[in-house]
Parts: C-alpha cells; structure tokens; sequence
C-alpha cells in the first residue's frame, strides 16, 4: 500500500480540454491579438521540446521569434495561461480525484504537487488537499518533466521512500516517463472515462 502521493496538476486537478476551450473562445474574441495567440502557441511549442535551460530561457526564445520585448511575452502569458483561466478552474476539477485525495489525506496519507506550470494560485482556486507543492519555478529544480531532477528533489527533500509513493499523472510522456526515470509506481488518468483508474488508485493507496 502506498503512503504517499505525487499528482500532477493541469489536466489531472482539472480537466484541461474544457479550460482550453473557454480561453479560446475568449481568444476569439479578441480577435486583433491575433500576435499574442502566436505567442502563446510558441510558448507552449518551445517547453514541449524541453531544451536546456529552457525555464530560464522560454521567455526570451518567443521574445526573438516575434521581435518583442520578453517582459511583453511574460504579460501575454500570465495573463492567458495563468490569470484567466483561474476562474474556469472549479468548473472543471475532477470532484472524484479530488475526494480521492482527500480521504487519503484524512488517513494519514502525505500529497504532494508536482507541475510544470506554477500551482499556488491554480490550488487555491481548485482548494485541493495537498501537504507540499512543487513546480519548475523551483530555484532546486528549474527543468521540465521528464526530467528527473525535479522528482528526485521532491523525493530526496522529504525523505520519502520510493517503493511508497504512487505518481498520477495524465499525460503518459511526461508523468509516465518521469516515473520510469524515478523507478516509482504511477497511474495516468486519460481525459476521458476515468472510472477504471480511479478504483485502481483506490485500491493502490489503501482506500478499498
């Protein structure tokens, strides 16, 4: 049985494909920023690819590419991917993960929070059970999934075993890959029916 829990934040907390769509609806709306959808869509391109030091340098990347200033690109961003979609965030959590994580929280179970993206505000507004939370803003970590670094410093801060921790996660080339890396159990969680995954992490941490 698993005592601990390392989860993923966008598209696990919350389904991702709903969030998308309210913001590109809002996009479409304001149609004459045109040149800030280009940004963000590099944005999103370039840290896929995760290159060295592309935490410290995806700013500047996007900034060369389109002939801004990086602090432009930075507005474009925060206001896109982490400030607008807050509001639609409570709409599309998973309710069923996020019971799951608290009734393993109210046993004694320890949860961490693992992402790419920064989580403080995105946890807030989702009001998830969580002990720690962890990004790759991290001044120990500063690289992207699959990248080991992160996940080993999570591991190592804590003091945590690795036979005792379940990873959930829902894209398998990122959280999967990360796992393997680690050599730690995961569960990923498709974007659709669910229901499967959830017994199994159930069964996983203790909770059938």
């Amino acid at each position: 049985m698993k005592r601990t829990i390392i989860v993923d934040l966008d598209g696990t907390l919350y389904y991702q494909c709903g969030v998308h769509i309210v913001m590109g609806c809002q996009l479409l709306l304001h149609f004459w920023k045109a040149k800030d959808l280009k940004i963000i869509m590099k944005y999103r391109k370039i840290r896929e690819r995760n290159i060295n030091n592309i935490v410290e340098k995806q700013y500047k990347i996007v900034a060369d590419r389109y002939h801004v200033e990086e602090d432009y690109v930075k507005k474009v961003i925060d206001e896109w991917l982490f400030q607008r979609p807050l509001k639609a965030l409570k709409k599309f959590q998973d309710k069923k993960l996020d019971k799951i994580i608290t009734d393993f929280s109210q046993k004694g179970g320890k949860v961490y929070i693992y992402s790419d993206y920064p989580t403080k505000e995105k946890l807030n507004q989702l009001n998830t059970t969580y002990d720690k939370a962890y990004d790759s803003t991290n001044d120990n970590i500063k690289t992207l999934k699959p990248d080991k670094k992160g996940l080993e410093y999570i591991i190592k801060e804590n003091n945590l075993k690795k036979e005792d921790i379940l990873f959930i996660g829902d894209r398998d080339s990122k959280d999967g890959e990360i796992s393997r890396r680690c050599s730690i159990d995961y569960v990923i969680l498709p974007k659709l029916f669910r229901k499967k995954k959830y017994l199994k992490i159930k069964q996983m941490i203790g909770l059938v």
